[in-house]
């Protein structure tokens, strides 16, 4: 792995991305597709509790809608994260 940083470009346009989540995160859409994730989980999880133990492709099937939607807010996270970081880096290289 390199110790290299990143260039003043990539950083603050991942800095930029990760403020760009935020936003979207507290709009309505973003807000929408947040509570549609935790609804898909929430559902998945109750119908894999009293699924079948010998359908194996349900359960494989719920087991995947909970993963995809936990992902969902979780990928977002870690846009904000990178953000984060990339513009701890940038400051620290301004420091330099």
């Amino acid at each position: 792995m390199s110790d290299e940083m990143p260039d003043d470009s990539v950083l603050l346009r991942t800095i930029g991305l990760g403020m760009d989540i935020k936003v979207f995160k507290k709009s309505p859409v973003g807000k929408f597709l947040l509570d549609r994730a935790e609804m898909e989980a929430v559902q998945s999880f109750n119908a894999l509790k009293i699924a079948d133990p010998e359908d194996p492709r349900l359960i494989r099937e719920l087991q995947n809608k909970i993963k995809v939607a936990e992902s969902f807010e979780l990928w977002l996270e870690e846009g904000i994260e990178s953000g984060k970081n990339a513009e701890d880096q940038y400051e620290a290289s301004r420091l330099d």
